[in-house]
């Protein structure tokens, strides 16, 4: 059923460029859903879902950082990728450092690796969805020994908060070096896939640090708020 194909939403203001992702991505297993509004696509987005977020970066309503921090507020587990040209390198790692981005894809893009980068996307929100269910059970457990529950809930906060920070430095770091050795195939490849892992790493920390919960609250609760 339509309903149940995973969405991808893109947002830029040039209407060619939303054109031609439609193009490209045609024949993918996923619905893109396109705007040229940010404002336009915050007012939909709760209702479509979307498990990845792709945005161009400079546009008139919005900025493409700012769009993605609030897409971020609506739908916290979203994986979100902006659209940047060289001189807005800096806001994306800042972006990338804050949490909001998940990675960020320079322009003029390649037509492969942007195909690549979103079933990267996709299969990291698979990896999520494997994680919760884990963190789910072992929640479960936690909760039934008050003690137990009170330990984890010290080791999960401590653990998260020292895990965070180093991840988003050496991501940041990471995509700097992808982009100035774009020219490698190689390089550029092996970046990718570092890339790739410390995003799972950083969802990892995040899952952690939703262990520590108020007493009788159930994990799914606070993913849902």
């Amino acid at each position: 059923m339509e309903n149940d194909i995973e969405k991808v939403l893109y947002v830029d203001d040039e209407v060619a460029n939303l054109k031609a992702l439609k193009r490209l991505f045609r024949d993918e297993p996923f619905g893109l859903v396109t705007y040229d509004s940010p404002i336009q696509a915050l007012k939909d987005i709760k209702t479509l879902k979307p498990k990845v977020v792709i945005s161009d970066h400079c546009m008139p309503e919005m900025a493409g950082t700012e769009f993605l921090e609030k897409v971020k507020q609506r739908l916290p587990d979203s994986t979100r990728i902006i659209l940047t040209g060289q001189a807005d390198l800096e806001a994306a790692v800042e972006a990338i450092n804050k949490g909001s981005v998940y990675r960020f894809i320079q322009k003029p893009w390649d037509n492969d690796d942007l195909k690549a980068q979103i079933r990267s996307a996709l299969a990291h929100q698979e990896t999520i969805g494997c994680l919760r269910t884990m963190l789910d059970s072992l929640a479960d457990e936690i909760m039934a020994n008050d003690r137990t529950r009170r330990t984890i809930h010290k080791l999960s906060m401590a653990l998260s908060s020292e895990m965070k920070r180093p991840l988003s430095v050496i991501t940041g770091y990471a995509q700097l070096l992808q982009n100035a050795l774009a020219g490698d195939a190689l390089i550029h490849g092996y970046l990718s896939n570092i890339i790739i892992q410390l995003g799972i790493l950083d969802e990892l920390a995040n899952k952690i640090e939703s262990i520590s919960l108020a007493p009788g609250v159930h994990v799914m609760d606070r993913l849902a708020e």
